[in-house]
């Protein structure tokens, strides 16, 4: 069964997987067809964009152009598309109607108990929603897919917060569609081992990469999700909001926009 996404959704798919059963496929044949117009306005607002933002690498990225669930598994079809390209497509409000958009993902990293995960705000200096409270993930890139989904997002969360996970304890919980209306998320969900992650649980704030404010992420009780801005939520925390109207009012905003 195929399943095709519906632009007013943010929640594609809903339920419980292991992440080894989670696949994808790659189609380098794929090409966009960009005018030359739009590949010169692309190329000159990126370099506008690399005067803000200098430290940014425009590399490839995976685009999912349609997903299925087969036995047991999901696999994902995607193709590829320059980070500078997706940049301009955002800052124009470019609707992209050859793909459902970048494929990435966000992690809930949980205590044994369930009762707290790893919580962090995106650098106020980021270019992409900066200040942000989130979870750790990441975006996929095309050198990823001659590896699997499980292991670029353990060097993805190895990158981030330097944590070694067991991969047996990874779900895909969720795939929603990104609130800017041009990217996918993957949903998964970990929890830690208290013999292997002790000395992490005992932390109240834990060492992480420049892209987060103040390089830490802190233990935060999922029972407080709904206390935070929500304006200020990136996907994988909306998804888990407690407030049926406040979800709604988001998903209007994705719908309005897509």
């Amino acid at each position: 069964m195929v399943l095709k996404m519906a632009t007013q959704n943010f929640k594609l798919w809903s339920g419980k997987l292991p992440i080894r059963d989670v696949l994808w496929k790659f189609l380098p044949e794929k090409k966009f067809n960009f005018s030359s117009g739009f590949l010169k306005e692309k190329d000159e607002h990126w370099k506008n964009y690399l005067q803000q933002y200098p430290r940014l690498y425009d590399g490839n990225l995976l685009l999912l152009d349609d997903f299925s669930v087969e036995e047991g598994r999901i696999v994902f079809i995607t193709r590829s598309m320059r980070f500078s390209t997706l940049t301009y497509i955002i800052n124009k409000s470019i609707k992209l109607e050859e793909s459902l958009g970048s494929l990435g993902f966000q992690m809930f990293i949980s205590d044994p108990t369930g009762e707290k995960f790893l919580l962090g705000t995106r650098s106020k200096s980021s270019e992409y929603k900066p200040g942000h409270y989130t979870i750790p993930g990441g975006m996929f890139e095309v050198d990823d897919i001659a590896d699997s989904v499980t292991n670029a997002c353990l060097r993805e969360i190895n990158e981030e917060i330097s944590i070694s996970l067991d991969p047996h304890t990874i779900y895909l919980t969720g795939i929603l569609r990104e609130l800017n209306n041009l990217g996918i998320v993957l949903l998964l969900e970990c929890s830690l081992d208290i013999n292997i992650h002790s000395h992490l649980l005992e932390q109240k704030k834990l060492a992480a990469n420049e892209e987060w404010e103040g390089s830490f992420v802190s233990w935060f009780p999922f029972a407080s999700i709904n206390e935070l801005d929500s304006s200020l939520l990136m996907e994988g925390l909306v998804y888990r909001l407690d407030k049926p109207n406040q979800l709604k009012e988001l998903e209007n905003r994705l719908t309005t926009n897509s």
